[in-house]
């Protein structure tokens, strides 16, 4: 495999493709008292000023110079949460929930549909040299094969899960087992227990890479072949095994690229911090030159647009490391795709 016409491919393919990017940019980003004060009119909050000096130690107990202290905090509680009511509270936490349940469920919608467009983006412009805009990608990746993939990732992910907590459990065994056998005992159980820690954590590093790297050929093998969710596992097993250097150095050449991409967002994060702060201390020294006190409402503003000035261009410039990833993966895949006929894999081929 010729890994530098790939990734010179995948660089041309990013820069003259801007729909990609939009697409890459998707996937950067979607990668928690009393009624109305008790009737002695104290809140929720309120402090044992009996018992606080005189359980912790604290020199002057009830009378010493802890009390004005406590009494300035419920003074502040009762001042700033006396009137919030339990049910409104819990109402809140109910629909926060809800809202971020939400959320979740619609960045994984998302992650899948992208994931999806992109793969047959790349691969169509491969196929016929048309780029397409990204709306008519993301209609692409609105698809049964979205669906499929996240199916994928159900299948291996929650068994993988389950391993790795018995694993972690099987290490900590010798520790358990030491408990209250005496110091000795003790010591050997935990020793024992971080030496088995270490060698689960190394295997858990090996299995997570190599899992990684099936899934990723499973995706496309489901996408661009329209194969199901098992039959698309056996055959990326068959891919991963039988061109196993070939995708090996490829992952070692895209960890560098990585690296090399953190290391650029170094002094690219600096300058936009920078920038951030700058335009956000500007517009605050201009308000408050206008208006005669900063409300709480302003600094909650100045804050998310702060966040907003970091968090956009960096998931742009993210994104568009992505795509070129993603890019790259589509094309080894159609690399290896030529050089192992899928369609004569053995349907009995074991995962």
């Amino acid at each position: 495999m010729d890994y530098t016409k790939i990734l010179k491919r995948a660089w041309h393919i990013l820069w003259h493709y801007p729909s990609l990017w939009v697409i890459g940019f998707i996937l950067a980003f979607v990668g928690g008292g009393s009624s109305n004060g008790n009737p002695s009119g104290t809140t929720f909050y309120q402090f044992n000023q009996n018992d606080f000096g005189k359980d912790w130690g604290i020199p002057g107990g009830r009378n010493g110079n802890w009390q004005q202290f406590i009494e300035r905090i419920n003074n502040f509680m009762d001042m700033k949460f006396g009137g919030i009511n339990e049910t409104r509270i819990l109402t809140w936490a109910i629909v926060a929930f809800v809202v971020i349940l939400l959320i979740a469920i619609a960045f994984t919608i998302l992650k899948y549909v992208a994931l999806t467009a992109h793969f047959r983006m790349v691969d169509h412009l491969e196929e016929t040299g048309e780029k397409v805009a990204w709306t008519k990608g993301l209609k692409w990746g609105w698809s049964k094969s979205a669906f499929q993939i996240w199916l994928i990732d159900l299948v291996v992910i929650v068994p993988t899960v389950l391993a790795t907590l018995i694993l972690f459990g099987c290490a900590a065994t010798p520790l358990l087992l030491g408990v209250g056998g005496g110091e000795a005992t003790t010591a050997a159980g935990i020793v024992a227990s971080i030496g088995m820690g270490l060698v689960v954590f190394l295997v858990i590093i090996i299995a997570a890479t190599v899992i990684n790297l099936w899934l990723r050929f499973a995706y496309r093998i489901c996408v661009l072949e329209n194969k199901g969710v098992m039959d698309s596992l056996k055959k990326a097993w068959f891919v991963l095994r039988h061109s196993l250097k070939d995708i090996a150095l490829t992952w070692l050449i895209l960890v560098g690229v990585r690296i090399a991409f953190g290391i650029v967002m170094i002094p690219i994060g600096l300058v936009l911090v920078g920038i951030a702060i700058a335009i956000v201390g500007g517009l605050g020294l201009g308000l408050y030159a206008l208006a005669t006190e900063i409300s709480s409402g302003l600094v909650v503003i100045a804050v998310v647009f702060l966040i907003l000035l970091l968090t956009i261009p960096i998931t742009l410039v993210r994104g568009v490391v992505e795509s070129f990833l993603e890019s790259v993966w589509t094309l080894v895949y159609r690399e290896i795709k030529l050089a192992t006929t899928l369609a004569e894999v053995p349907s009995e081929i074991a995962v």
